[in-house]
């Protein structure tokens, strides 16, 4: 305003007032400078990854993604904002995947991307199973399905027009997005929340409701009023831990809290109730709550495992299912779970199907063998340890003569040794050389290539080791 001008003038003679069109330009000015210092850094990694989700705020859509890559020649992850755009219109496959598309293109990372990583919406699998590249993942169990089906996108064409056009298109599938991955968190929450729901025992069903509704009154009474808190704090000494609807481990930590109360506090809980008109938890629904701890637990470390930010990575997932799902068969065999046994077999049946895919991705086998962390430790069965160093050793092999520099030397001093009075040009003689020894070549490579994996089996013990083993680190990577 002239005013505040005209006192910051008289006040400093000297300070030079600058306006809102010199500080846009300037932003637009930082911004460009930024973002070109990302593309840079960028052009130096040979492979990224990203993240994307889409969201709705102030009745406005939005769709964000991060990159996530290694430096170049070390293990330290690097991550960063590409973008967050507005989402004009419906969240549809086809709008998604353009501005997915444009933002890679931006950036020049089209060719870099190994995958992206989604939630499970169905416009989301959509996007990626129209224009993503193969996929380890499928979305046809619509019994452990999150999203609704898309019979409403289905669109009808005449068969006259598919045939007339024949000769314009060749019909293959256009394919502009990297892999598509889903959040392991938000299935494991699947696995815990929805498909948990659809357990059909009865008995089971008839307690967890009791359990559920009663804890519920508990919980909205301390948010309903400030009297009730109060009344809550001076029984218990503290106020309950109140569940998220939108994170199933609220949950989870609300009931721990009512537990431990039961344990530690019962006969102030009582009164409490009491005072507040709910029916108290009986002999059963106590024990019910108790076994839930006890079951979810592993369920809760795991997913907070995956969660984590620093040195978390592809590799962890396995290991950490397989950990899990040890976890909840021992539980089985315990003859102190008695009412949540149907819970246990729904978390096995639902993780067995909705990571089954998972299970069977080679690249998270690899991922999680080449992490000094893990190794083989977290495979017991023998069949699945062999084709565990199967598949490392597999590897090993198509890694090998990007990082052995002098494979090409080698081949050329057995190529010059070899047949030297033989009555062929020099060109033929190379190639026949080359040809009749390599596998000579291939075996003495692969030896050097087996000395270090065996090495690395029984030496490197973390991260830092991982650099001695530039084969490991390159499929760790």
């Amino acid at each position: 305003k002239p005013g505040f001008k005209a006192l910051v003038t008289k006040l400093a003679p000297n300070l030079k007032l600058f306006g809102r069109t010199f500080f846009t330009k300037l932003l637009h000015e930082k911004f460009n400078y930024r973002k070109q210092q990302l593309i840079d850094e960028l052009q130096k990694s040979t492979d990224a990854s990203t993240t994307i989700d889409a969201w709705t705020s102030r009745r406005r859509s939005y769709l964000g993604e991060t990159i996530h890559w290694y430096d170049k020649g070390s293990l330290q992850r690097r991550n960063a904002c590409l973008a967050i755009r507005r989402v004009r219109g419906s969240h549809t496959y086809d709008v998604l995947a353009k501005l997915i598309e444009d933002i890679h293109v931006e950036f020049l990372v089209t060719s870099k991307l190994r995958a992206s990583t989604t939630d499970s919406g169905s416009n989301f699998c959509k996007c990626f199973r129209e224009r993503g590249a193969t996929s380890n993942f499928s979305d046809d169990d619509e019994d452990f399905s999150d999203s609704e089906s898309d019979d409403d996108d289905m669109i009808f064409i005449d068969l006259g027009e598919i045939l007339g056009s024949r000769s314009r298109s060749t019909g293959s599938r256009q394919i502009t997005l990297p892999v598509h991955r889903r959040y392991a968190c938000h299935l494991l929450n699947l696995v815990s929340k929805v498909d948990v729901e659809k357990i059909i025992d009865k008995s089971f069903n008839d307690l967890r409701e009791n359990v559920e509704d009663k804890l519920d009154l508990l919980w909205n009474k301390q948010s309903s009023s400030s009297n009730n808190s109060d009344t809550i704090k001076r029984h218990l000494g503290q106020l309950f831990i109140l569940k998220n609807d939108t994170r199933w481990n609220t949950r989870f930590f609300a009931t721990e809290c009512v537990v431990k109360l039961i344990r530690l506090k019962e006969k102030a809980l009582k009164k409490l109730m009491q005072e507040l008109k709910i029916p108290y938890f009986s002999p059963s629904e106590e024990q019910f709550m108790k076994e839930y701890v006890i079951v979810m637990q592993s369920v809760v470390d795991g997913l907070n495992i995956l969660q984590g930010d620093k040195n978390i990575g592809l590799g962890y997932l396995l290991p950490t299912l397989s950990v899990l799902k040890t976890n909840l068969r021992l539980l089985q065999d315990d003859p102190s779970i008695v009412h949540c046994q149907p819970l246990i077999t729904s978390l096995l049946t639902s993780i067995n199907i909705r990571f089954y895919d998972i299970f069977q991705d080679k690249e998270c086998w690899l991922a999680a063998i080449s992490n000094p962390v893990f190794k083989l430790l977290w495979l017991d069965d023998e069949d699945e340890l062999k084709k565990a160093r199967a598949y490392i050793s597999s590897a090993f092999e198509r890694n090998r003569d990007q990082l052995a520099d002098n494979s090409k030397t080698s081949d050329e001093d057995i190529d010059e040794t070899a047949s030297s009075k033989a009555d062929l040009s020099p060109d033929k003689r190379r190639r026949l050389n080359k040809n009749f020894f390599a596998k000579l070549n291939k075996k003495n490579s692969q030896n050097n290539t087996f000395d270090e994996l065996d090495s690395y089996f029984k030496h490197c013990k973390n991260l830092e080791d991982l650099k001695n083993y530039p084969t490991v680190q390159k499929i760790y990577k």
